[in-house]
């Protein structure tokens, strides 16, 4: 499979799922969703997505509510484009509330995110890559922005 619809792990509650795998061909999807999947403490790098195609009232990247301590890979990933989750909202891309994420890195070869970039919340974060913040910064539209409302710091790769 390298194509869905929508991309939605979604507040799954079973304790015995603690690892997303079987996605590795994934190359296009609508929005990207895994949110409040408390139990997962593993998911895969997602190294062939290419594009995401979120919608309006859907956002296109979100990442919130897990207990992983590290989101990398995600290195084919290039446009993500779409709509904000909520009426109001600019952030098409958010990885937020994550308790237990110490890292974010990856996301290589990131050339548009045609919206706001929203990473807060995730009170563990210690490390961003510093050329996953440069890609970050470099794909936000203008007059887009991003906005990193957690303390952090960036680090070589």
């Amino acid at each position: 499979m390298t194509t869905v619809g929508n991309f939605d792990i979604f507040y799954n509650r079973n304790t015995l799922f603690t690892t997303i795998s079987g996605f590795d061909k994934l190359k296009t999807t609508g929005y990207f969703h895994i949110n409040g999947n408390t139990s997962v403490t593993s998911i895969p790098s997602f190294n062939s997505l290419e594009t995401i195609n979120g919608s309006n009232n859907t956002g296109a990247f979100n990442f919130l509510n897990q207990n992983i301590t590290n989101i990398s890979g995600f290195n084919s990933l290039k446009t993500v484009q779409g709509g904000p989750q909520w009426a109001g909202q600019t952030d098409l891309f958010q990885i937020a509330n994550n308790s237990n994420l110490i890292e974010i890195a990856g996301f290589n070869n990131l050339i548009e995110i045609d919206g706001d970039v929203l990473i807060n919340s995730n009170n563990s974060l210690l490390n961003m890559c510093q050329t996953t913040y440069n890609k970050f910064i470099l794909a936000v539209t203008l007059p887009n922005t991003i906005t990193d409302l957690t303390t952090f710091t960036t680090n070589p790769c």
